[in-house]
This record gives C-alpha cells, structure tokens and sequence, in this order.
C-alpha cells in the first residue's frame, strides 16, 4: 500500500517526490509514529490505550508549567532538561496506573484508559486555567531546531530510532517475545512461566514514556503548548497501527509495519495538503480511513483463515 501510494501520489504530483518534501513528511509524522509505537506495544498484549493522547498533551503543559516563571506556570523556572525528565516519569507513572487497574483490578483497559483520557485532558487545561503556554526555554527546544546534515531534524532522527530500538527489543529480546506470547495466548503465556501482569503493566508503562516523548516534541516543534494538544489523535493512532498490521486482537504485528502505516498516513496528509483539498473533506476522508484500518485488520484474521 505504501509502495502504491508513493507511485500513484508520484505522479500526479510531481513535487510530491523530492527529497525536502519526502523529508517533509517524515518530519510531520514523527510525533504521529511515536504514539503509533506506543500504542502498538500495548496492542501486541491485546489491549487498548486511549489515553496517549491525553498524556501527551498533560506532560507537554507539565514541563511548561515546571520551567516556566509567568503568571500561570509554577514560577519555578525549572532546569528544561530536569523538567523533560520528570515529564518522561510521569508518563510511566500514568502507563503504570493504568496497567495497575487493569492487571490487579482486572477492569476493563478501555474503560479505564478512556477515564484516564478525560482526567488528564481535565487536568492539561486545570494546570493552566486553559491558558497557552508560550516561550519555552531553547534547550528545550533544541530537538525541534538542531539539523544534521543541514536538512535532517533531530525529531525525525528520534522518531526513526526508537523504531530500530523497538524493532529489536521486540524481536529478539525476553519482554519482546513476552508481549506476544501473552497477547496471543494469555493463558498459555502464563502456564510457560511468563508473568503476564508484569508484562501487561510494563507495556503500559512503555506506552505511557513514549507519549510523554511524543508531548516533548510536539511542544518543541511548536514552541508553545495549548490545552487541547494532541486531541483527537488517538484515531489516526490506531487506523496507522491497524493498517500497518498490528491486530487489535492481539499477538500479531510487526514494528516495520507500524511505520509503513505511519508514513502512509503521512503521505495522505501530505497530498492533501499539497491538493489543496477543502478541509470540510478531511475528518470525512481520515475516518474513512479509519473504518477502512478496521475492516482491513477483520479481514486478514478472519475472512482468510477460513
């Protein structure tokens, strides 16, 4: 699908393959891709995490707040590269909760990845009281504005690093063959000696570090961050997810087609942009692909099987 799109797109737009817009989309989708390899992580143990999106944007106006010295910030001023820290371990914190309740507790993770949603959107705009935050520090920012090569961002180099990272970890490290032991077959993953709740939580726990990535170079790209940063995203997150293999039943999926399904959103986007499409066509044209993501994932598990 991919190799089509990049044809097709090709040619009937000729600026469309060109090294700076190729690049282009890379850089655009990077945040996208992150919360994709979040998202993923937990899909592989056959569960569901709709809070990244509220974690993304609660962490991003967590750091803000921590290094700013305004009216509506902590006034603290704090360190940028203390504040990124915290933020990375609050975002653990939150994927542990969630993995606490849903593994200890046994609720229903949809159910309480959707509470957590709502709470952490309640809080992103209660931190501020619904203001923008402005004028982050450059440090800060540094990942959003340092080149390599003069054309490559360093947001795009993290993006497609943490993918090799993962790429490994899930292929030929223990907790990779964990995840899709427990998200194939739990009960089977538990009688082979695997702790499947610590499983479960760990992966939780990773989804909810890598959002807090994602809010840390989304604000920066953006050198602001507003109340409802990253709202809606979840549902390009997982037709990207869906499309690029990951079963929403679990057990199956691939990192390298997580990123195919990533770029080829991106590649969407970038076309529409590049058509100049009407922007009434566009939450028309992404749930048509998200419908699409889940028809496509229902087909493959269980119309060709029979």
């Amino acid at each position: 699908m991919l190799l089509i799109g990049i044809i097709i797109f090709a040619i009937r737009i000729p600026v469309f393959f060109t090294v700076g817009n190729l690049l282009n989309v890379l850089l655009n989708s990077s945040t996208l891709g992150i919360l994709v390899l979040a998202e993923s992580l937990v899909l592989l143990t056959g569960h569901f995490d709709l809070s990244i999106e509220s974690t993304l944007g609660f962490t991003a106006m967590f750091a803000a707040w921590l290094m700013g010295t305004g009216e509506f910030s902590s006034q603290l001023g704090l360190n940028p590269i203390l504040a990124i820290i915290i933020i990375l371990i609050v975002g653990a914190l939150i994927g542990l909760f969630n993995g606490f309740f849903v593994v200890k507790l046994r609720m229903n993770a949809f159910i309480v990845t959707l509470a957590m949603l709502i709470v952490l959107r309640g809080a992103t705009i209660n931190l501020t009281t619904g203001n923008i935050m402005r004028k982050l520090p450059d440090i800060y920012k540094a990942i959003s504005v340092t080149k390599i090569g003069g054309q490559v961002s360093m947001m795009t180099i993290v993006f497609l690093v943490l993918y090799i990272i993962f790429y490994f970890i899930l292929k030929y490290s223990r907790l990779g063959r964990s995840l899709y032991a427990v998200g194939d077959n739990r009960d089977a993953a538990y009688a082979s000696g695997i702790n499947t709740g610590r499983v479960i939580i760990y992966a939780f726990m990773l989804a909810g570090l890598l959002s807090a990535v994602a809010g840390w170079i989304l604000s920066a790209r953006f050198e602001a961050v507003a109340p409802n940063m990253g709202e809606g995203m979840v549902f390009d997150v997982m037709a990207a997810a869906v499309i690029g293999g990951i079963s929403l039943s679990g057990g199956k999926g691939n990192i390298v087609g997580a990123l195919g399904g990533v770029l080829l959103l991106g590649m969407i986007q970038n076309v529409l942009n590049l058509s100049a499409l009407s922007p009434y066509y566009v939450d028309m044209i992404r749930g048509g692909i998200v419908f699409a993501a889940v028809l496509i994932d229902s087909l493959k598990y269980s119309v060709f099987k029979r």
